[in-house]
């Protein structure tokens, strides 16, 4: 069904949390990125990023003997893989300075892994926090059911072309099509314009067999209602759209304030939780965001993506594009300007970390093909890695109740973890 306030509420958390991470931290929210990296990384493994060598966030490579990794971004992975820049002499000879010297302010020997986990277990808590404050109720409903009844080999198939596809093509929905789209970075519109029409296509021309329950069954009043039907909430579900980024406006601006506060210059001065809680919050954010857009829910992603088949197609998630995608474009563009006015290098709000936007533009086979992979796995089951996450979340705050969703949810999850095992080693 058709939802435009809560879809476009939904939207607006998904903004918040994207962008704020950007401009605090200096990175991209990109889900795929984020649990290959959690997986992969090592605890103890010293890492330091190209743009300490050459003023730039383009990923390099170290000899492996250096015990360093070079972070890559949306990628996640501190190894090649046709998307780093080859290893230069002068970035073997400072090496081993640099790495004294980043770590002076503490960034080597902090886990590689830890801050994505932090936006990983953020997203896994959030259907947690919506059924304990009851804001599960102003929400689309959830996809439980949807999970249960999608065939397991539909979601294995499904699960392990969202991961090799997602990691091939460097990104998913998240990193490529909300934050890459609205910086207008040439790989992630090239890998967009490529995943999105096979995404439809693969979703009109294999459709889920037997049809999935609809996001909204009936209307608020037990009477049926179409796919076009526009369904607005009543008037006590108001507070729960606009409460949620009012809080996460709240708590950053306090903060910020904290750290400004004590005047922080490294990395060291940072009590380790302070450091984590950024990325705890956007990810907390960012999957109550694809709750209430109704993004988390399989079957309105396959609504949605069923165009131009009249009957079943749901438009709710175009306004994604008008509330999260165009309003990350426009903090973008506000964010370069005010470098440009100042006259300085682009850097994060929070002083223990850098600025880590990826600069790469060459457009290669791995994003193409990796791309059209995606496409079919997400038209497939109408599920990216970021609502498969919060999926699991969902289904294990629904405890026994929810015994099938979680079997599906873990089917899709093995099948991606396993994707992007694949990915790694082509």
């Amino acid at each position: 069904m058709f939802t435009p306030l809560e879809t476009a509420s939904g939207a607006l958390l998904l903004f918040a949390a994207s962008s704020t991470l950007l401009s605090d931290t200096g990175r991209v929210l990109g889900v795929s990125g984020f649990i290959e990296g959690a997986l992969w990384s090592a605890p103890r493994e010293k890492r330091i990023r190209a743009d300490d060598i050459s003023g730039t966030a383009t990923p390099a490579v170290l000899p492996p003997t250096s015990s360093t990794r070079i972070e890559n971004g949306e990628n996640g992975k501190g190894e090649s893989n046709g998307h780093a820049n080859g290893s230069n002499g002068a970035a073997v000879d400072e090496s081993k300075a640099l790495i004294d010297r980043v770590d002076s302010v503490g960034r080597v020997g902090e886990t590689v892994g830890g801050w994505r986990r932090a936006v990983l277990q953020g997203m896994l808590l959030a259907p947690l926090v919506a059924n304990v404050t009851g804001l599960v109720g102003v929400m689309p409903d959830q996809g439980l059911g949807v999970w249960e009844k999608m065939s397991p080999g539909r979601l294995a198939v499904a699960g392990l072309l969202v991961g090799l596809g997602s990691r091939l093509g460097s990104g998913c929905t998240s990193g490529h099509m909300l934050c890459g789209l609205s910086r207008i970075h040439p790989l992630s519109v090239a890998a967009t314009f490529t995943f999105f029409p096979i995404a439809v296509l693969t979703a009109n021309l294999v459709p889920a067999s037997p049809p999935l329950p609809a996001p909204f069954p009936d209307n608020f009043d037990g009477s049926s209602l179409s796919s076009w039907t526009s369904l607005l909430p009543p008037l006590s579900h108001v507070p729960g759209l606009v409460l949620p980024i009012g809080i996460y406006s709240v708590l950053q601006l306090a903060l910020g304030s904290y750290v400004r506060s004590r005047s922080l210059q490294s990395n060291r001065d940072v009590p380790s939780f302070i450091k984590r809680l950024p990325y705890l919050l956007s990810g907390l954010v960012f999957g109550l965001g694809l709750q209430l857009s109704g993004m988390a829910n399989p079957a309105k992603v396959l609504g949605f993506l069923t165009f131009p088949n009249w009957s079943t197609f749901d438009p709710s998630l175009s306004l994604v594009l008008v509330f999260a995608v165009l309003p990350n474009a426009l903090h973008w563009y506000t964010l370069n300007q005010r470098f440009a006015a100042r006259e300085q290098a682009p850097a994060p709000a929070y002083p223990w970390e850098k600025w880590s936007i990826p600069t790469r533009k060459d457009i290669d086979w791995r994003l193409i093909v990796g791309a059209a992979i995606f496409g079919v796995g997400w038209g497939l089951a109408g599920v990216c890695p970021g609502p498969a996450v919060v999926g699991l979340g969902a289904a294990l705050a629904g405890g026994t109740k929810a015994v099938g969703a979680i079997r599906g949810v873990l089917t899709f999850g093995a099948a991606m973890v396993g994707g992007m095992q694949l990915a790694r080693t082509i």
